[in-house]
């Protein structure tokens, strides 16, 4: 399948092509033998790959973002892809356009830059416009902002996925604005537009994505609510209150201390924006994980975000 993507890889179809490892574990069969459970991804998407009588020495090679040399076939299982693998062998990292391999967000960088540009024009307040357009006429902060992921892992952990989570999340609170008449529209959209900016500066921009060092001392709130107040202030006259109650929207997003929040929702709009983020998050891992659960039955493996197991529906093993 030499020149074929993740996406276009049917049941049936040989497998012959170089893979990125998402992620690999070492697992065993009721009968005792071992077997490698396994993600593999490109650009396009991520694909469950299986490695059946594995041992510790072959797991090994599928370290997490390894790019291997695949070889095998697409089986259908429960209506779901997979890999079965027949063998695998690492290549030089180096050699090769690592791009080819880091998954990004499923909707085009053009496409999610343009929906951005069309849901900051919903914001009535010049003030806040003025603020939004601020922090993100920076080129490089709009670079790294269009480009970084959301997460490292769990939801929107890949290429363009901030800007996707932040549509996404954009796109609720200009409905729950609208639909409700309970919470302002523009304070909520710059909260939703502000609420992450400082994941910039926390995470890195390149797979496989980890933390930065001040990332790990400062966090993205800390440093997100810095970058913004920096922004109003390089205006000169934007009004105290109105600034007070954007930052208050970004210390507060996570809702508790316990989650990172160094103070808890105290406004309408803190509020909805603390639920917003943490359903487009939820939602989105929730996708992930029944897309590539291999789990029998109809209920996922145990999912710790979720402290359950999800169910998949009707079709599994009875």
């Amino acid at each position: 399948m030499k020149g074929q993507w993740i996406k276009d890889l049917a049941d049936g179809d040989a497998v012959e092509g170089l893979f990125k490892v998402k992620e690999a574990s070492l697992k065993t069969t009721r009968n005792g033998k071992q077997y490698i459970d396994a993600v593999l991804s490109d650009k396009t998407g991520t694909i469950a790959a299986k490695v059946w009588d594995a041992t510790a020495e072959g797991a090994s090679k599928w370290k997490n973002t390894a790019l291997l040399e695949i070889t095998g076939r697409v089986e259908d299982y429960k209506g779901r892809k997979q890999v079965i693998v027949k063998s695998a062998a690492p290549t030089d990292k180096l050699l090769l356009d690592t791009e080819a391999f880091e998954e990004s967000s499923p909707v085009p960088q053009d496409d999610l830059k343009a929906e951005f540009k069309r849901l900051t024009g919903k914001i009535k307040d010049g003030d806040i416009r003025r603020l939004v357009e601020a922090v993100f006429r920076d080129r490089e902060a709009w670079e790294r902002f269009s480009t970084w992921p959301a997460a490292t892992q769990y939801h929107h952990a890949y290429k363009h996925g901030l800007l996707e989570h932040t549509i996404s999340m954009a796109r609720m609170a200009a409905d729950i604005a609208a639909g409700t008449g309970r919470v302002d529209g523009d304070y909520l959209l710059a909260g939703v537009f502000f609420h992450d900016v400082g994941k910039t500066l926390e995470l890195t921009g390149e797979a496989p994505y980890d933390y930065t060092d001040r990332g790990r001392l400062l966090g993205h709130i800390h440093m997100g609510a810095e970058m913004v107040k920096e922004k109003a202030a390089e205006l000169g006259d934007f009004p105290p209150e109105k600034l007070d109650r954007i930052l208050h929207m970004i210390l507060a997003h996570h809702g508790q201390p316990e989650f990172g929040s160094p103070v808890r929702p105290v406004t309408a709009e803190a509020v909805a924006l603390h639920y917003i983020d943490n359903i487009d998050a939820k939602l989105q891992a929730a996708d992930l994980a029944l897309e590539r659960d291999q789990n029998p039955g109809n209920w996922t493996e145990y999912m710790r975000m979720f402290e359950t197991r999800l169910y998949k529906g009707h079709g599994g093993d009875e």
